[in-house]
């Protein structure tokens, strides 16, 4: 029997068949546990707890990649979907088109050498999730989707980019190769169907067709990025100790900034000429991050504030700007959720029906002007008006 880690053990009340979870999948015995027989229909991942009904005669596996049924042939098991993204949450991403279609990516524990999670899909703004297949347990750290509404996902350090179709239900990998542990980030173009961007270790790319061919493209790879949602042509990224930005799509312009890494950008959906971006750093007695503004698409930017509970020293994991208004801010921090409305002059805190303040990423639907943010309980939403709800 393989696996480190014995997490779960119980007993067929009918047959004295026993059944044990390990770190490495499910494991069954019929002789006491002298011997061990892998029941491979359930995947070789954390198996973190397991239920048998004798009058059903089925099974029940609680695993990292989520449920699965089989009864006692053991021959096949069936996912079924919790329909639950009430767990860590690592991004969340809105369709561009269709603010109602909202996608989650989790990142739920540690299997073996990589991070093991789930993919989730709403078609209703959140209030009802479906879980999406996936071929193996791994996580998809990143997720993107395009104007086609198709969605874009990679691991972290994934040599291949995997895209699934609008309403679809299988995932095809892509076939352009970015090299061994490569990729870094993913962006879709909200603009223009099938246009995607690639940060990998190998460079930076990008293509038009949705995969089918890539170009490079100039911009450097240790980067976080944004593409204004009305304007495709207007790029801003910041990489190590600069803002680098085009507004025609062509020639690309840097600034320097303060800040030792690339951190979060945010380009206004209103006015694609006002941008918001991290910096690292700051002087004693003042957040460890601290925001930077420009009016002019990045050419000048003056140094504004940062959300401060007045004790904790702040890290801005995320930025978001209201679709109606370039002053109104949003900032997913390590101190829960806070918004700026004089364009980050000062800040609120916004973490009011939040039940934790671990926040990892934001989404705005551009139409209703809600907020999606991802925490390490699951996806909450805020309607413009204010009213928040939980859309596990």
């Amino acid at each position: 029997m393989t696996g480190s880690r014995y997490t779960a053990l119980t007993v067929d009340p009918g047959t004295g068949r026993l059944f044990l979870g390990t770190d490495d999948g499910l494991f069954r015995s019929g002789d006491g546990g002298r011997t061990w027989l892998h029941v491979s229909s359930v995947p070789a991942t954390l198996v973190s707890g397991v239920v048998v009904d004798a009058t059903t005669r089925s099974i029940v596996a609680g695993t990292a990649f989520g449920l699965f049924a089989l009864d006692f042939s053991y021959a096949s098991a069936e996912q079924r979907s919790a329909r639950d993204t009430g767990t860590n949450i690592f991004r969340v991403a809105r369709d561009p088109k269709d603010g109602q279609r909202v996608f989650a990516s989790t990142q739920d524990g540690l299997g073996g050498a990589a991070w093991e999670g789930r993919l989730f899909r709403s078609r209703d703004g959140g209030t009802t999730w479906e879980l999406l297949p996936q071929s193996t347990p791994d996580a998809r750290h990143f997720i993107a989707v395009d104007a086609a509404g198709d969605l874009y996902t990679a691991a972290r350090g994934d040599s291949f980019l995997q895209r699934l179709r609008r309403d679809a239900n299988e995932f095809e990998v892509l076939p352009h190769e970015f090299g061994t542990s490569a990729i870094q980030d993913i962006l879709a173009d909200p603009t223009r169907p099938g246009w995607v961007y690639v940060l990998a270790l190998s460079g930076s790319w990008f293509s038009r067709d949705a995969g089918a061919t890539w170009e490079r493209w100039a911009f450097p790879s240790s980067s976080v990025i944004d593409v204004a949602p009305t304007n495709a042509n207007v790029v801003v990224g910041s990489t190590y100790d600069m803002l680098i930005w085009t507004s025609d799509g062509l020639n690309w312009h840097s600034t320097e900034i303060e800040g030792q890494r690339p951190n979060p950008v945010a380009i206004a959906p209103s006015d694609p000429a006002t941008v918001y971006f991290v910096m690292e750093g700051g002087s004693e007695g003042r957040p460890a991050h601290t925001v930077g503004r420009s009016r002019n698409g990045g050419r000048t930017w003056t140094r504004m504030s940062a959300p401060d509970t007045g004790s904790d020293t702040v890290t801005i994991v995320a930025l978001a700007v209201d679709p109606n208004d370039a002053n109104r801010v949003w900032a997913a921090t390590n101190a829960g959720m806070f918004l700026s409305t004089d364009g980050a002059v000062s800040w609120t805190s916004a973490n009011a029906g939040l039940p934790t303040r671990a926040t990892h990423s934001l989404a705005i639907d551009l139409q209703r002007g809600t907020v999606y943010v991802g925490t390490d309980q699951g996806v909450w939403s805020r309607a413009k008006a204010g009213r928040r709800r939980a859309v596990r």
